[in-house]
């Protein structure tokens, strides 16, 4: 009997799990209250005006296309209608195209006669990642073209037809690259409206970070001093998001990355599959990043002394255990009824609705602290959600929105550890 009730306690010892300490949820809340004032203060911080204007010298573009049939006509025309008066080089490099993207580019260079509009295409054998023809690009423009300017393209991404009026006066004194936000154009499923909301809040918050030089990221479209390549090399191909490196380069030897005003657009993964294999590899190459170029923390002004140790390593370390909590206690939650039916507890929904309606269960509930500071954080983040989208003239759609929170945003957070957990195992992933 005594042996029973012995097995019988150990399995409701293993079955319940203990509640989640408080402390570590206020810890996370307190942390998202702080980033979320800082960035309200940045909001309401005047920018500076730019001054200067555009020189009219010769810039670059260099774009890596692989199968990219579906873009690279749209991509190229946003590059060649540019009403920009100096000369603008377009260097396609075709990375092993098999889906005639070669022959696309082909018949645009035939057909466009403009003196200051050149199309070059460099055709090369794919080396499986886009680091190498963006560097076989920047080669050619650094051997034979010689412009002091040269601007990296995805071949998805279309740019705004006065990006480079916009951007070249901002690459002034210490800034190095300009980028411009990004929002999506291919925007029919649904994954893809839950990106859009994304980017949207994404690159709003890139932007304010840009008005305190903290900055980096370089994608997608990045317009750079020609300089800056000669000095301090080229993309380097030992890290999976070379994007992300030549930007933490870029800060760490002294110079700041500007945003543009104007949005471009580019195609984003519209299956589940993609976006996971993508983020994957953004969650790993963040943590190499970091990771190579740590020396930086407290240093290099606001950037190594706030941004890079508050908002980028710790800002993972909170995301990772605001998505770990959650997980724990629906767990918990799940478990715990479990082990309440195995006793014999049987439910009573007529009843529970009863205890919990009643004014002192809803006074007792609206009281707790938790609560409070949850709702709260939900009100601030519908603030920065509709403040970002007007910012950027998006459309507002609450209902994508509410997805985009309770859904979308653990999915990311899981993909992000996931990506993680790939590099500290060193688990192969792939570009």
């Amino acid at each position: 009997m005594k042996e029973i009730k012995i097995k019988s306690f150990l399995i409701s010892a293993l079955m319940r799990l203990p509640p989640l300490p408080h402390e570590i949820i206020y810890l996370i809340l307190f942390f998202g209250f702080f980033l979320a004032f800082f960035f309200m203060f940045v909001i309401f911080r005047k920018e500076e005006k730019i001054k200067g204007k555009v020189a009219n010298e010769a810039v670059s573009f260099v774009i890596p296309a692989k199968n990219a049939r579906r873009w690279i006509k749209k991509c190229i025309y946003s590059v060649i209608n540019q009403n920009y008066p100096g000369q603008i080089n377009i260097v396609v490099v075709n990375d092993g195209s098999t889906d005639g993207t070669e022959k696309i580019v082909e018949k645009i260079a035939r057909k466009i006669k403009r003196k200051n509009r050149k199309i070059f295409l460099l055709s090369r054998e794919s080396q499986g990642r886009k680091v190498f023809a963006v560097n076989h690009g920047l080669m050619f423009v650094l051997k034979k073209l010689k412009t002091p300017y040269i601007a990296v393209l995805d071949a998805d991404t279309i740019i705004d037809k006065s990006s480079l009026q916009d951007m070249l006066p901002r690459l002034q004194g210490k800034t190095a690259c300009v980028i411009s936000p990004i929002a999506v154009h291919n925007k029919k499923k649904l994954l893809a409206k839950l990106q859009s909301i994304e980017y949207t809040m994404s690159y709003f918050f890139k932007e304010l970070t840009g008005r305190i030089e903290s900055l980096c990221i370089a994608p997608a479209f990045s317009l750079f001093k020609t300089d800056f390549f000669v000095k301090h090399g080229l993309y380097d191909p030992n890290t999976i998001t070379e994007d992300f490196e030549i930007a933490m380069r870029v800060k760490s030897r002294g110079y700041n990355i500007a945003m543009s005003k104007l949005k471009i657009y580019t195609a984003v993964p519209e299956g589940l599959r993609e976006l996971r294999k993508q983020r994957i590899r953004w969650g790993y190459g963040e943590i190499q990043n970091i990771l190579k170029y740590r020396h930086l923390v407290l240093r290099q002004g606001f950037f190594g002394i706030f941004f890079l140790p508050v908002v980028m390593c710790l800002g993972i370390i909170v995301l990772l255990a605001g998505f770990s909590t959650v997980i724990y206690m629906a767990i918990s939650k799940i478990v715990n009824l479990i082990h309440s039916l195995s006793i014999g507890w049987v439910p009573n929904l007529s009843l529970a609705i009863k205890e919990k309606l009643n004014l002192f269960s809803l006074s007792l509930f609206a009281s707790d602290p938790k609560i409070i500071l949850i709702v709260f954080s939900i009100l601030l983040s519908s603030f920065f959600f509709v403040y970002s989208h007007k910012y950027r003239k998006e459309r507002i759609n609450f209902f994508h929105y509410l997805i985009y929170i309770f859904i979308y945003s653990f999915l990311l957070a899981y993909f992000r550890l996931e990506g993680i957990i790939r590099y500290v195992f060193k688990i192969r992933t792939r570009w």
